[in-house]
């Protein structure tokens, strides 16, 4: 479950310098770092706040490698055990405050949905731009520009799926009473 910005802000600004915040996002060294600093004298929280609330410091993303499937081979000197592994990532998309594409995501997405990255090489904004677009072509966001080279490893490997991992309705900072939708998708591949 992704991680609320709202929390991580109000656990902060209150208990920054304790580094909750930070225990609460994943970090948990720098947290133990924060809490033995006072939260660098209350400057590291200060920073820490402003990233949170800017949507700079967000949930530290695992990736999680875990074994799928074993195969048994035979070959002359006995039998060999070899596994084979499925990897999963999980990635942000962008572009998804755009009231045409929110208003759609909201109407029609769910939460393990399957959709499809499509590269857009005639992109005028990125040539390495990456849609993830859903069964009707509809283009519910972007790959963000700093991740796209890991995901065009990814396409070019044997097989994977892309999901919508998770979803998240949230007032906007920036703009109270206003719906945020932020949306993740999970990419499972061999």
């Amino acid at each position: 479950m992704q991680k609320s910005k709202t929390t991580s802000a109000v656990l902060c600004f209150f208990f920054g310098i304790l580094g909750i915040h930070r225990f609460y996002l994943g970090y948990t060294l720098i947290g133990i770092l924060q809490l033995f600093t006072f939260g660098g004298f209350g400057l590291w929280t200060l920073i820490d706040f402003i990233l949170i609330v800017t949507g700079n410091l967000k949930e530290k993303q695992i990736v999680i490698n875990y074994p799928v499937q074993s195969v048994v081979k035979a070959n002359n000197t006995g039998s060999k055990i070899e596994k084979k592994y499925s990897f999963s990532n999980n990635f942000y998309v962008a572009g998804t405050h755009i009231v045409k594409r929110k208003n759609y995501i909201l109407k029609n997405c769910y939460d393990g949905m399957l959709v499809k990255l499509v590269p857009e090489p005639t992109n005028k904004v990125d040539p390495n731009a990456i849609a993830v677009k859903d069964e009707f072509e509809e283009t519910l966001g972007y790959i963000p520009s700093d991740k796209t080279s890991i995901v065009n490893k990814l396409l070019k490997s044997s097989s994977y799926k892309v999901f919508i991992d998770e979803y998240i309705i949230e007032d906007s900072f920036s703009n109270p009473g206003t719906e945020h939708v932020k949306l993740y998708i999970r990419v499972d591949y061999d």
